[in-house]
């Protein structure tokens, strides 16, 4: 699938057309490899700052934001620390300029390693006191099942993350 995310002017086109994918899993989940590029590339800043302005000028003042910090991490070569600083540091910038509260949910893929999973959760819970309040477990849980997480979600939410997952 060719990456129609090339530049910030593509990508809003790009999205709006997702509603024409197929659900079918296999090609619906292949899309979202796209997002990964769109939001690491530094030259989309500005479609960032304009949507924390949009939701400003909404008056929206409380904004739950997922990230991936492994697909992050892949995506530029960053050590997941650094790409979790990244996330926080650029979500409180936003948030100071927009006054809009930001409060962050980092997102593990069932189709990753346990040990991955278990890096995040650490990283995410030693972040908790700069605005990362929860875990989310997302991807195809069609082809891979949240049963291996559930022992790691437990100890995550002892650790005071919050927990979200998706499902169908």
């Amino acid at each position: 699938m060719v990456n129609p995310c090339q530049t910030p002017v593509n990508c809003p086109s790009w999205f709006r057309s997702i509603r024409r994918i197929s659900t079918h899993s296999r090609t619906f989940y292949r899309s979202f490899r796209h997002c990964v590029c769109f939001i690491v590339h530094r030259d989309h800043r500005p479609h960032h700052t304009r949507n924390y302005r949009r939701c400003a000028a909404d008056n929206v003042r409380y904004l739950e934001l997922r990230f991936t910090p492994v697909a992050l991490s892949r995506a530029e070569s960053f050590p997941l620390a650094e790409v979790m600083d990244w996330v926080v540091n650029a979500a409180r910038q936003a948030e100071q300029e927009h006054h809009v509260k930001t409060r962050l949910i980092a997102s593990v893929n069932r189709q990753e390693s346990i040990d991955l999973a278990t890096e995040v959760v650490r990283l995410a819970a030693d972040r908790r006191d700069q605005g990362i309040v929860g875990l989310d477990l997302a991807g195809n849980e069609a082809q891979h099942t949240g049963l291996p997480f559930a022992g790691l979600f437990r100890e995550a939410r002892q650790m005071g993350l919050r927990i979200t997952v998706h499902r169908g």
